[in-house]
């Protein structure tokens, strides 16, 4: 997957994130997808670099 979809993705489901209920199914399955989404497309300089 290239980079453009993965952020598009990633915008896509920060979006369902920012707007669904933090004790939803929608909020979890999101918040899921997001961080094997993101950490699959980043190195461990990239992650140490955020945190």
């Amino acid at each position: 997957m290239n980079d453009e979809k993965v952020q598009a993705q990633l915008v896509q489901l920060t979006t369902v994130i920012e707007t669904a209920p933090a004790d939803s199914a929608e909020y979890f399955q999101a918040g899921r997808q997001y961080q094997k989404l993101l950490f699959a497309h980043m190195t461990l300089r990239e992650y140490e670099f955020i945190t």
